[in-house]
Formats: structure tokens, C-alpha cells, sequence
């Protein structure tokens, strides 16, 4: 991958993966870059951490299946995100983004 085509990769890698892609250095090997070099590009692209990038679509993949499957299992919902179990998917979303999963699925109800 060159650099004028990079981030037209590095984000679809990212969403194809995101049930393995954990850390940034994942996702750059999964762009053929190494962490450092990735996370400058990332950085002048965006003016913002690659690790944020991941939280983030993690976090909207999470809506989107609740949004798909509002009774879908948590545990299911985890492992389709790439979480080892339920409760770090819960310490995740509490963590990064204040919410819960049933908060998540009372706000996919009300946007129904």
C-alpha cells in the first residue's frame, strides 16, 4: 500500500477485521505498515489516535447489531466485535463511551 491510497485501505482493513484487529499495531500489520509509521499517517490524516479510531468502530458496530438484533445475546454481540466476553465488552462500553448495552438497546427501540 502507498501512501496516497492508504487510508482508502486502512479503513476498510479495520471494518473487514474488526472482530481481531485489538491494538493499532494490528491494524497496521493488517495494512502492511509498522505501528509507528502507521500511527503518524493515521495522525496527519485525522489529527487523531488510532486507537480512538478503533473504539470508535467498535462502538458503532455494537450499535449496528443491537440496531440489527435488539434481543441478540450480549455474549453474541461480543464476539462478533471481537471481545473475549461479555464483560469486557460491558467494561469497554462503560469505560470509552459511558453507556451500557441496555442503554444501547433502549436507545435502538426509540429510534424504531
Amino acid at each position: 500500500m502507498h501512501n496516497h491510497d492508504f487510508w482508502e485501505e486502512a479503513v476498510p482493513a479495520l471494518r473487514e477485521n474488526l472482530d481481531t484487529i485489538h491494538t493499532v499495531a494490528e491494524w497496521a500489520a493488517a495494512t502492511g505498515y509498522s505501528r509507528a509509521y502507521f500511527s503518524i499517517l493515521v495522525r496527519q490524516k485525522l489529527e487523531e489516535a488510532p486507537s480512538a479510531i478503533i473504539r470508535r468502530e467498535k462502538f458503532k458496530k455494537v450499535k449496528r447489531l443491537v440496531r440489527e438484533n435488539p434481543t441478540q445475546k450480549g455474549h453474541l454481540i461480543a464476539k462478533k466485535t471481537g471481545f473475549k466476553n461479555v464483560k469486557s465488552l460491558y467494561k469497554f462500553l462503560r469505560r470509552h463511551f459511558d453507556t451500557t448495552l441496555t442503554a444501547i438497546r433502549k436507545g435502538a427501540k426509540n429510534s424504531l
